[in-house]
């Protein structure tokens, strides 16, 4: 309040000495002199007129309408038909197409004598002419004046009288403005008692001609009557002196108070334009306060248009209301900017009805105006009313089409944006660099071929040397997945016309398909040319995954810029230092940063998550409520991805419900998964039985978790859920549910899945196919699995990983070396080590030696993998189980490899088969340092002992199972018959 108030002083200590209060216009004296007699519009006689253009010949209209009928010499009637000769003659005058010498704003009447004939004769005797080629009606020369007596009221007036209708008294040297209200007032009372009420409509004419004054008046020989009221009352109405001849000594003194008035005028105008185009729209909105307090001073249509923009920039909507009902009294909506702001206020503040209803009381409106109406309508999601009204719209231009392209295009209706664009092309109608930009803006990687048109038509059109325009094509380019073809428009535009924006696209472009370092180099050769780095290229440049130095070197360029103290900049910072695991840099910047939202909060916090530090998350949490940042969903998502405990999430679940977060689906789809790490699947599936509206990943969530925490013919119920609701069953859902049915081979769900994927026709995608190889190997139908890896067009290394392993499960050995050397010789698909561990194991089970041998030593020396312990137990089952147990035993006792729990029960099973007691004894021993209570390792050393013969050995592991305390367990099986 404080900071307003001075602005206030300051504003009235510059403009006060001429700004005083005004009074109010009593409407009670219009009622009495026309009473009932003013229902009826002047749009008859406005045919053709551009109220803008030609405000003085419009009021003139009405005198020089009797002077033409009596020129034709016919009954003054309501017949628009005059109106429209009046205004076909005042147009050709306001052209010159008559020589006509009174320019429109030098109005300057005649003596009325035969040889100096004034403007209101020209018109009126060229509107006589047309009417009289018309009707065939007399035509009376230009000279021939009709000479009446003025004494009676039922005659017509005589020239001299027309010359004082209506007129401004302006010069070329004279700024002063008198307007004269002469003795043809007292004719009015005879178009009344004609019954011609249209007249009573020329007052509002009369204070917008007044508007542009300095004083009202008679006749100076005029001392009473008729029309000295009326001049009365428009000078009351418009606050201008009033002089009559009685006053005409004070007149000179009126005249020079007024030219005063309109020069202030213009100097406060001036200042209101200067402020709102500086955006201070609030000390705009006081200045027009002040000058509407004066006495002296009356704003006119440019001072209101100034204001309406400047409250519509703010969206005060009760000022702004206030200014449209002084649009009304005043009569100055008819001028176009006036109404024209209006409709960009209502446009902004959403209200499309207002915006309707103001362009519809607009008597000729122009490009602006149908401009912002179909811009409000597309905005707010009346496409088909705005595409209506661009068919009748009469002006054909390209800014209206532009407006409803570019809010089809915000709506996502990219289909009658491109309908549109190409109706243009139809019509005939030529696109310009903003029609070029929006319809480019939305081309993705489906509409390729249409960007690539366009870039043609561009070219075609010559606008490839609008700077907007490659910007434009940049992002096609880049949304297309098209990164080389930007570069090439990139290159091949001239240095001149990029600017910041162009770079940006390119740095944005370039990180969104990860050629990060392009980017950094891009930005070096952007800081040569000279051009000064923008908030958003640093943004996209440090979200880009830098290296450590580069990124301290952008942090540099920050500072040296100045944008330290932007909080958007600063947030990328933050997340930028996050990647590195920086997290003092982060606190620091946090702790510097003045203006902190909710974003830089999160970034903090997420920051704390990733490095867990699950204390110093939650107290950031605490904290930004303490400062009154409200948390939001992914706050929350944060949090729960750093939650270490069940109450941690619990705690949080508790705080979404009291804010009311939990209806954001995001958040609740975090607590779902969170409540199943935790393996509390009750909580979870209460949380997802809750919820009003589930998408893919809620019902993801909740079946991949009871899968986690062994309830799979559970998570298959809910998987046929899923298929009775409006959601549609993803890849991800799909090889969720094969993995269920592999692990309980169940074949016939299994086989249901197969089916859905092959009527929605998703059999293209890679990872269901790998799914369906893996679930039939593993309930058995080891044909089904060759079958389909033999009908899946694309194949990834995953697919020969999980046939390959098919052969191993089923003993093929050598069908699986045979596919593992096909994928390399005749695919070019080189193996990973998931590939090596599955043939490994074949020949492992098939007995192949010599070929595990070579496929061992290639892992090693052709692909250099380091071999992992489940590939070094493949080769000591496959030692083993040929009976080389004396090898297996060397390779262990040299630490070729660590020897782990899979290695060492590979040989155990091997000593097993080929009753080698004493190494039998020694593993097991191994074995139980790590796994004593597992009843299998005592079964199977009793056996060694009693497949050799040795009884009281095997009966002595038995008692000393038994003192242990181990059971074996029955074993059981889940296939199906």
């Amino acid at each position: 309040m404080e900071g307003r108030d001075a602005r206030q002083s300051t504003v009235e200590g510059a403009y006060g000495k001429t700004i005083h209060k005004h009074s109010n216009l009593k409407f009670s004296l219009f009622k009495e002199l026309w009473g009932a007699q003013t229902q009826r519009s002047l749009q008859n006689f406005e045919i053709g007129g551009d109220r803008e253009r030609m405000p003085e010949l419009i009021i003139r209209a009405f005198g020089i309408l009797k002077k033409c009928a009596a020129k034709v010499n016919m009954d003054y009637g309501l017949d628009p038909t005059i109106g429209k000769a009046i205004m076909q003659a005042a147009q050709e005058v306001a052209e010159g197409k008559l020589n006509d010498h009174f320019p429109l704003v030098v109005w300057q009447t005649g003596s009325g004598t035969q040889s100096n004939m004034n403007a209101n004769e020209v018109i009126a005797n060229r509107a006589a002419e047309i009417l009289g080629h018309q009707r065939g009606g007399k035509f009376v020369l230009p000279n021939d004046h009709v000479n009446r007596s003025q004494s009676s009221n039922d005659t017509f007036p005589t020239s001299l009288e027309f010359n004082d209708i209506i007129k401004i008294g302006r010069t070329h040297t004279q700024d002063a403005t008198l307007l004269t209200l002469g003795q043809e007032f007292s004719g009015y009372t005879t178009q009344v008692k004609y019954g011609l009420e249209r007249v009573v409509c020329t007052l509002p004419r009369m204070y917008q001609l007044a508007q542009g004054g300095t004083a009202v008046g008679t006749g100076l020989n005029t001392k009473k009557g008729f029309d000295v009221k009326i001049a009365a009352a428009v000078a009351d109405k418009t606050n201008l002196p009033f002089v009559t001849a009685e006053n005409k000594f004070e007149a000179l003194g009126a005249k020079l108070i007024a030219e005063d008035a309109v020069k202030q005028l213009v100097k406060l105008n001036t200042q209101l334009a200067k402020l709102t185009r500086s955006h201070h729209y609030y000390d705009s909105l006081c200045l027009f306060k002040q000058i509407h307090s004066s006495h002296c001073i009356t704003p006119d249509h440019y001072s209101l248009s100034t204001a309406i923009t400047a409250s519509a920039r703010l969206l005060y909507s009760a000022f702004s209301n206030q200014l449209h009902s002084h649009a009304i009294y005043t009569g100055l909506k008819a001028f176009n900017h006036v109404s024209n702001s209006l409709l960009s206020f209502y446009a902004k503040s959403k209200d499309v009805g207002s915006v309707n209803l103001v362009f519809s009381e607009m008597g000729y409106p122009d490009i602006y105006s149908w401009t912002t109406l179909l811009s409000a309508c597309t905005k707010s999601g009346q496409i088909s009313y705005a595409c209506q009204l661009l068919d009748e719209m009469p002006l054909r231009n390209v800014e209206p089409w532009n407006a409803v392209i570019t809010g089809c295009a915000e709506d996502g209706r990219h289909g009658v944006a491109f309908d549109l664009f190409r109706r243009m092309q139809l019509l005939g109608l030529k696109h310009d660099n903003y029609t070029f930009a929006c319809v480019l803006s939305f081309c993705s990687v489906g509409l390729y071929g249409f960007g690539r048109q366009i870039h043609s038509l561009v070219i075609k059109s010559g606008f490839s040397g609008w700077t907007s325009v490659v910007n434009s094509l940049l992002s096609m380019y880049f949304n297309c997945e098209c990164a080389s073809d930007a570069s090439e428009v990139f290159n091949g535009t001239d240095e001149f016309l990029r600017n910041e924006i162009t770079y940006n696209a390119m740095f944005n472009g370039l990180v969104s398909v990860g050629r990060n370092e392009e980017a950094f180099v891009l930005f070096k050769a952007m800081l040569k040319v000279g051009l000064r780095p923008t908030k958003l290229t640093f943004v996209s440049l440090m979200s880009s995954g830098l290296d450590l130095i580069t990124c301290r070197q952008l942090h540099a360029h920050v500072i040296e810029v100045g944008y330290e103290s932007s909080t958007a900049v600063s947030n990328a910072t933050m997340a930028m230092y996050t990647e590195h695991g920086h997290l003092d840099t982060v606190r620091n910047i946090f702790q510097n940063l003045e203006k902190k939202d909710v974003i830089s909060w999160n970034t903090l916090i997420a920051g704390y998550a990733q490095y867990p530090c699950a204390k110093l998350a939650i107290s950031g949490f605490v904290e930004m409520q303490k400062r009154g940042i409200r948390p939001d969903e992914y706050t929350v998502g944060t949090l729960i991805t750093a939650a270490e405990t069940l109450a941690h999430v619990e705690m949080l679940y508790a705080f979404v419900l009291k804010n009311g977060i939990i209806l954001i689906t995001e958040a609740v789809n975090a607590f779902v998964s969170a409540f199943v790490n935790q393996g509390d699947i009750n909580s979870a599936y209460h949380v997802f039985s809750g919820m009003p509206f589930k998408n893919q990943i809620t019902w993801n969530a909740i079946i991949s978790g009871f899968l986690l925490n062994g309830y799979p013919l559970q998570a298959l119920d809910l998987f046929l859920q899923m298929q009775t609701s409006k959601t549609k069953p993803d890849t991800y859902t799909l090889t969720t549910v094969m993995s269920i049915c592999s692990s309980r081979s169940a074949l016939e769900p299994g086989k249901q899945v197969h089916a859905y994927i092959l009527r929605h026709l998703l059999f293209k995608e890679p990872s269901l196919g790998n799914g369906l190889i893996t679930m039939y190997a593993k309930c058995g139908c080891f044909d089904w699995s060759c079958r389909v890896f033999d009908c899946m067009s694309v194949r990834d290394i995953v697919s020969w990983n999980a046939v390959i392993s098919s052969f191993a499960h089923y003993g093929e050995g050598r069908k699986a070396v045979y596919y593992f050397k096909a994928m390399q010789s005749e695919f070019g698909i080189r193996p990973d080590q998931a590939t090596f561990t599955a043939v490994l194991s074949a020949c492992s089970r098939a007995g192949l030696v010599y070929d595990g041998i070579d496929i061992f030593n290639s892992m090693v020396n052709e692909c250099g993998f380091e071999p992992r312990g489940d590939q070094f137990s493949c080769l000591i089952d496959l030692l083993a189980r040929a009976g080389y147990l004396d090898e297996t035993e060397r390779l262990i006792e040299n630490k070729v490899f660590d020897a782990d729990a899979t290695v060492l029960w590979a040989l155990f099973s091997a000593c097993v088969a080929h009753g080698n007691v004493r190494l039998g004894r020694i593993v097991a021993g191994l074995l139980l340092q790590t796994q004593r209570s597992d009843p299998s390792i005592y079964v199977m050393l009793s056996n060694i002992h009693a497949n050799a013969g040795q009884w009281e050995d095997a009966a002595h592991i038995r008692e000393l199972m038994k003192k242990v305390g181990v059971v074996k367990q029955p074993g059981s099986s889940w296939f199906k018959q």
